[in-house]
C-alpha cells in the first residue's frame, strides 16, 4: 500500500500518463487529416510528436509500475478539423502543459524526493517545448499566401527515444534535454 505522499505522487503520474495517452491519440488523427489534406510535413511533424507522447506514456508508465499503480488508461476521443485548426488546438495543448500542468504536476512530487518521478516529468515538460517551437513555425507556414514550403511535403523530423525530445534539423550530437546520442533518435516521417 502507499504511503499518503506516495498515493499524491502516483495520482500525479495518472493524470499525467491520461494526458499523454489522449494527445498520442489525437495527434495521430490529427496526422491523418493532414495528410488528406495534403499537407505532408505537417502530417509528418504530427506523427513526431504523437510517437513524443508515446515515450512520454511509457516513461510514466514504468515509473507508475515500479510504484505500484494503475497504467490502464483509455484515450479520450480526439475531435479532428482542418489542419490549420488541428495546429492551434495542438499548440494551445503543449503551451497549457508548458505553462501550468507540467509546472504544477512537478510541483506537487518535487517534495518527495524521488528522482525517477521528478525525471520523467521533467522531460515530458521540456519536450512539449519543442513541439510548441515546430507547432508555431508550421502555423506560421500554413497562411496559403506564405506560398510553397515545408509543410506541403514529407519532412523528416527526429525523436529522442529517451525522453521525448522533437527536432527537424538537430542542432547537435546529444539530446539538449537527456544528453542521448543523437544518432540513436528516431527518424520520423
Amino acid at each position: 500500500m502507499f504511503s499518503s505522499g506516495d498515493d499524491v505522487v502516483v495520482q500525479t503520474l495518472e493524470a499525467a500518463l491520461r494526458g499523454e495517452i489522449t494527445a498520442q491519440a489525437k495527434y495521430k488523427a490529427f496526422a491523418t487529416q493532414a495528410d488528406t489534406d495534403e499537407l505532408k510535413g505537417i502530417a509528418s511533424l504530427f506523427r513526431a510528436i504523437a510517437r513524443s507522447e508515446q515515450i512520454h506514456s511509457n516513461n510514466h508508465s514504468r515509473v507508475i509500475r515500479h510504484m505500484g499503480g494503475d497504467t490502464s488508461v483509455q484515450p479520450k476521443a480526439a475531435q479532428v478539423h482542418e489542419t490549420l485548426d488541428n495546429l492551434k488546438v495542438a499548440l494551445s495543448g503543449e503551451q497549457l502543459d508548458i505553462s501550468s500542468i507540467y509546472p504544477a504536476y512537478i510541483d506537487r512530487v518535487d517534495t518527495h524526493l524521488d528522482t525517477r518521478v521528478v525525471r520523467t516529468l521533467t522531460w515530458a515538460l521540456e519536450s512539449e517545448r519543442s513541439h510548441a517551437q515546430l507547432l508555431e513555425r508550421a502555423i506560421a507556414l500554413a497562411d496559403p499566401n506564405k506560398g510553397r514550403s515545408w509543410i506541403h511535403d514529407s519532412r523528416i523530423f527526429y525523436v529522442c527515444t529517451v525522453c521525448g525530445y522533437t527536432i527537424d534539423i538537430p542542432e547537435s550530437d546529444y539530446c539538449p534535454i537527456c544528453n542521448y546520442p543523437r544518432e540513436r533518435f528516431e527518424v520520423i516521417r
